[in-house]
């Protein structure tokens, strides 16, 4: 699912603009896990999917302790 069908999903603020010059980044939240993204239009909202489609891989190197998310 995308960000912008998503009901935790909700823009903060609007992004800034005079004369079509963007002036400041708008900001947009995830209520769910707690993450924040800015945007210069909401075009980006089409692209971004939940986390919740991504399951975590363990690391190759047994030292590393990230984790690489993918589908």
């Amino acid at each position: 699912m995308t960000c912008d069908k998503c009901k935790y999903f909700k823009v903060l603020y609007e992004p800034l603009r005079t004369k079509g010059e963007l002036w400041d980044w708008g900001k947009a939240k995830c209520e769910k896990h707690n993450l924040i993204t800015d945007f210069a239009n909401h075009g980006k909202f089409k692209r971004l999917d939940t986390c919740d489609d991504f399951e975590p891989q363990e690391s190759e190197d047994s030292n590393d302790k990230r984790r690489n998310y993918s589908r």
